[in-house]
């Protein structure tokens, strides 16, 4: 079974592959700081949209010196150019019974086995939306937009080559795949959220406004999408309930509406 790698012990042999990471959380699986922290911290540039990405040893000695002894393992932000097929088992699903018509076409796309025993399939930048459960079992990571955990696997050579000539070369997802994957977009005025609402939603606001204003310094940004897609996709409301908060925290009203922008998409 493949191994989740612990950032400080192989973080560098990412690097030797040229290869840009990112430290993820332990215990939650998610960034272990927000994009302006992270910037800030290790003078990176950053990106205009995803998650930025550690490429020197300059810069990775200094993050392992920001982490403070912490825990933390290696992510992957998702290369340009690139859409990961995430399919998982496990929780009691299998994502490739949901690929079942699709195995034979994916076969010769380049992957990543993961600690599950899961795959990430990487295929060529489509224009649809990052999100889990895109079908059941299986999740779509974006170029720019989402990191994947890496394992032994991620670092092996063979695996490193074919990651290579995918973004050199990428293949199309098959196109009845993406249909089910994204079905076409209905007008705005058919637009129901995704779960309806009923009755008083003040304690899911509540809820959401105590965990954006708790959250620590180089997760704001981040905290704010996790609260805004959950109220706005899950419990249906207007998200600009968070706007005051998020600006009360030390976020820009850039950062704000960019955020809002990409949740509502």
């Amino acid at each position: 079974m493949t191994q989740s790698l612990d950032f400080e012990k192989y973080g560098h042999k990412f690097l030797e592959k040229g290869i840009g990471i990112t430290p993820i959380h332990k215990e939650v699986a998610r960034p272990q700081w927000g994009n302006d922290y992270m910037c800030d911290r290790l003078a990176i540039e950053r990106p205009e949209s995803g998650f930025a990405a550690i490429t020197t040893e300059d810069r990775l000695q200094r993050a392992i010196e920001l982490l403070r002894g912490a825990s933390a393992l290696v992510g992957v932000p998702v290369p340009d150019g690139l859409t990961v097929i995430d399919v998982d088992v496990k929780n009691g699903a299998n994502g490739w019974d949901s690929l079942r018509q699709w195995e034979r076409e994916l076969f010769d796309y380049p992957r990543v086995s993961t600690k599950s025993g899961g795959t990430h399939i990487f295929v060529a930048w489509e224009d649809i939306r990052a999100r889990a459960g895109a079908l059941t079992g299986v999740d779509i990571r974006q170029a720019r937009k989402s990191y994947v955990k890496a394992y032994h696997s991620t670092i092996d050579n063979n695996t490193r080559a074919a990651i290579l000539a995918a973004a050199l070369d990428p293949k199309p997802m098959p196109r009845s795949l993406l249909a089910a994957i994204a079905p076409p977009k209905r007008e705005r005025d058919d637009y129901r959220p995704v779960f309806q609402s009923t009755g008083d939603n003040s304690r899911a606001i509540n809820k959401a406004l105590d965990i954006l204003s708790s959250a620590a310094e180089g997760t704001r940004n981040d905290t704010l999408n996790s609260v805004a897609y959950w109220l706005h996709h899950k419990v249906g409301v207007d998200i600009n309930c968070l706007r005051d908060t998020a600006l009360g925290i030390g976020l820009t009203e850039r950062e704000v509406e960019r955020t809002f922008e990409s949740v509502t998409r």
